[in-house]
């Protein structure tokens, strides 16, 4: 095929038209032998129409053998190329050769002689065969065309969108999640950055006791209580009166009666009696006036 040439169906219009060309003359002239009187007719003689009729058929039958022939798919094997080339190539041949008569001899009665009468039937049943071979042709061209454009757009890469894909659509609450993640990951490093923090010494342990201090009221100042009752340990033990005394030597003035309360409350397993050896009144709570 010519390169040269990019339209896989160029010359279609003309074959199709010398194929038409080709049958329809090819059937007329079969015909119209029929119509040529024989030698010593009479004169009211007419063709008889089976005649007609099978004088029409001869050219069919080729052009059918050779559509058939060409046109269909035959698988390989020796009895599908046997019915092929054999049956049908048969059948052809047949048909033309009866064609190639009736032709002929419309010829010679037209008065055509020689060789114009032998040879101008191939011409038309020529023209029907050559034309149907073309019309074969440019079938195959474009099927082989449209594979190769196949084969071409299978061998090449597949495109990539260059251009980035639209984010998918979050909820609110996929939103406030990665909200919530940040705030974290900023609390986490706001951490990380504080210094450590070095502990704290122990607190001195509190004397035995020492949690009820607070309990007796705010006029007890606890640090004088803790001196005074050292004070008194050391000069053999607390009592009423010396926890009276030393705690008013610090500021503090309480009464006796208190004082004994603070010493049932702290130690109540010592605080038996009171200096004079009488025994101690028992602790009461004042009850607080209210408050407005």
């Amino acid at each position: 095929m010519d390169p040269q040439k990019t339209d896989h169906t160029s010359g279609k219009g003309w074959a199709l038209a010398g194929f038409l060309t080709g049958v329809t003359v090819s059937i007329l002239a079969n015909i119209a032998r029929m119509y040529v009187p024989p030698e010593h007719a009479p004169a009211n003689w007419r063709p008889h129409p089976g005649a007609v009729a099978t004088a029409a058929w001869w050219p069919i039958a080729l052009l059918i053998s050779i559509e058939v022939i060409s046109r269909v798919q035959w698988p390989d094997g020796f009895i599908w190329r046997a019915i092929r080339y054999g049956g049908l190539t048969t059948v052809a041949a047949i048909a033309a050769i009866i064609s190639y008569r009736h032709m002929s001899g419309l010829l010679s009665a037209y008065g055509e002689s020689g060789l114009g009468a032998k040879i101008g039937p191939l011409a038309v049943d020529g023209l029907m065969v050559v034309s149907s071979g073309a019309l074969l042709a440019i079938a195959d061209n474009v099927r082989r065309a449209a594979r190769a454009v196949e084969a071409v757009e299978l061998a090449r890469p597949p495109m990539v969108d260059a251009s980035p894909a639209d984010p998918a659509p979050t909820s609110e609450t996929d939103t406030r999640r990665a909200a919530a993640r940040e705030l974290a990951a900023l609390d986490a490093e706001a951490v990380a950055d504080v210094p450590a923090m070095a502990p704290e010494p122990p607190s001195a342990p509190v004397p035995e006791g020492g949690a009820a201090i607070g309990a007796l009221g705010p006029e007890i100042d606890p640090t004088a209580l803790l001196q005074a009752l050292g004070e008194l340990e050391a000069d053999g033990g607390p009592s009423g009166p010396k926890l009276a005394a030393a705690l008013g030597r610090r500021g503090v003035e309480v009464t006796e009666r208190d004082a004994r309360r603070v010493l049932a409350v702290l130690r109540p397993s010592k605080a038996t009696t009171n200096g004079d050896g009488a025994e101690p009144e028992p602790p009461t709570v004042e009850p607080e006036p209210p408050t407005v």
